[in-house]
């Protein structure tokens, strides 16, 4: 298998409609009542099950008046896509008691009914600790098994994890609690192909993601014109599973999935991932008591980065306060920033650092080598249009650099300043960490994250999903250590008050 069989198959899995697949699971019934005509314009083909009407005879019928059994007032109806409204216990149609959760979309309203269930345990007893306050890292690791450890009690799943994108969209696992299970991943990494970038956009807008049982067949979405893909599902609960994550799930010996998103400052930051070897359903009301705990853990590991973020903000503004005083000649100025830079580069944890001002070497601590610096300096004026950059190894066009410097120059945070008081000339400051060996713990090789069947005569290829799990090292070579978000944050404040300064 070539790089160039292998890609188109990995395209088609990421052009995967999963909002659009015309599907959802079978645990729940759904209907769509469009807001300008009132109607109800699409309808889950096992209406007849929970509700006694086909789905043919509730297509095209007056949507406002249908739901009147359980909203009599219409003006309750969420508005906002993604604003939702649950209806505990709302409904009885003579096949049980049903949970109705209306969800807004930008067209009108899906309903969607589920047999109602009790919660495993009184929810409103299921609440994080306390933590105290300023939060430090140990804190902040007790919050994190805290959730999970909540989480596994309000739902009942036998494993339980947070899980940290980082910067490659890869993810380690912070946290686990995992009942009767042999296999830990806690410090484990997941490839970024495990949550591709097309799922990867549905967590960061929607709030959790169950799959009750992976087994269960889908059932189609009608329209008057028959099976339909037309329906935005992105706010369904009841969205139906790609049949590459059903099959992930089976590989990893899971039968049902609960996932929550951690949104941190309006990014996807990570999840909450709960993994169970049976077929199990969380009520609704479960759902939304652990989208409130992630908010509020959310809030305590925000204050714990701007603690983080306002401390490295103080001990930048010391270091730059005698470069803010001088503003007579260039000459002052960068005499005074070059005095600073050294500090500056131990709260980057940096090991070197060089300053170019147009085409002048100022300062380097790392190389006597003028034309490995110029060669940075040129090749991020030409191809880095970023006012702060950060690679954790050079790009193959300056690999030269790190080998000539011995691996001292291997990864690289490029601030680029223009100094409008003076010339406007370009200043770039260049921060440096060398290689080193690392050992990176994968849950299975990140080599081989998915594996291709089929490919004799005549026959079609199919991507499928890596079947192993184990625990693989990986001795990376050639790298730096990553820059952190609070590297890349004193990064960004250094480049506005440069900008600001000179």
């Amino acid at each position: 298998m070539t790089e160039s069989t292998l890609e188109p198959l990995l395209n088609e899995c990421e052009q995967e409609p999963l909002d659009h697949s015309g599907l959802i699971q079978d645990g729940g019934v759904l209907l769509h009542i469009e807001r300008d005509s009132g109607l109800i314009a699409f309808v889950s083909n096992n209406a007849a099950a929970f509700l006694g009407d086909a789905a043919s005879d509730l297509i095209g019928t007056d949507g406002r008046a249908w739901i009147q059994d359980f909203l009599p007032d219409v003006s309750d109806l969420p508005t906002g896509a993604g604003r939702r409204l649950l209806l505990e216990r709302a409904l009885d149609l003579g096949f049980g008691e049903l949970d109705v959760l209306v969800s807004a979309t930008a067209t009108g309203w899906l309903i969607e009914l589920e047999p109602a269930l009790d919660p495993l345990v009184d929810l409103s007893r299921i609440a994080l600790r306390a933590m105290p306050e300023p939060i430090d890292d140990a804190a902040l690791t007790a919050a994190q098994q805290d959730l999970v450890d909540r989480i596994a009690e309000a739902t009942g799943f036998e494993r339980v994890m947070l899980y940290e994108f980082k910067a490659d969209w890869s993810g380690e696992v912070l946290a686990e609690r995992a009942l009767r299970s042999t296999t830990a991943y806690l410090g484990l990494r997941f490839p970024a192909s495990d949550i591709p970038a097309i799922a990867r956009a549905l967590y960061a807008r929607t709030p959790y993601r169950h799959i009750p049982d992976v087994n269960r067949e889908p059932i189609a979405i009608l329209s008057a014109t028959g099976p339909s893909g037309a329906l935005d599902l992105t706010w369904s609960d009841l969205r139906s599973v790609s049949p590459v994550h059903r099959e992930y799930l089976r590989n990893m010996q899971v039968a049902a999935s609960f996932s929550v998103s951690v949104i941190v400052e309006g990014r996807l930051w990570g999840l909450v991932a709960c993994h169970h070897p049976e077929a199990l359903r969380v009520p609704i009301a479960t759902r939304m008591r652990c989208q409130e705990l992630v908010a509020q853990h959310v809030a305590l590991l925000t204050a714990h980065r701007r603690q983080l973020q306002g401390a490295q903000l103080a001990r930048l503004e010391r270091e730059l306060a005698s470069v803010a005083r001088i503003s007579e000649t260039d000459t002052a100025v960068l005499e005074r920033l070059q005095d600073r830079l050294a500090p500056i580069a131990r709260l980057l944890e940096a090991e070197g650092v060089a300053l170019v001002v147009d085409d002048e070497i100022v300062q380097s601590s790392v190389t006597d080598s003028v034309e490995l610096i110029r060669a940075l300096h040129d090749w991020c004026v030409t191809h880095q249009s970023e006012k702060v950059a950060a690679v954790e190894r050079l790009p193959d066009a300056l690999r030269f650099v790190s080998q000539a410097s011995n691996g001292r120059l291997c990864g690289m945070l490029a601030v680029s300043v223009r100094a409008k008081r003076h010339g406007n000339r370009l200043v770039g400051v260049y921060f440096f960490r060398p290689a080193e060996s690392m050992e990176i713990a994968w849950a299975g090789n990140p080599e081989k994250p998915v594996e291709v069947a089929g490919g004799a005569s005549g026959s079609t290829l199919k991507l499928s999903p890596r079947h192993s799990f184990e625990k693989w090292v990986e001795v990376r070579t050639g790298f730096a250590r990553p820059w952190d978000r609070l590297a890349m944050f004193t990064a960004t404040q250094l480049q506005r008050r440069l900008e600001a300064m000179l």
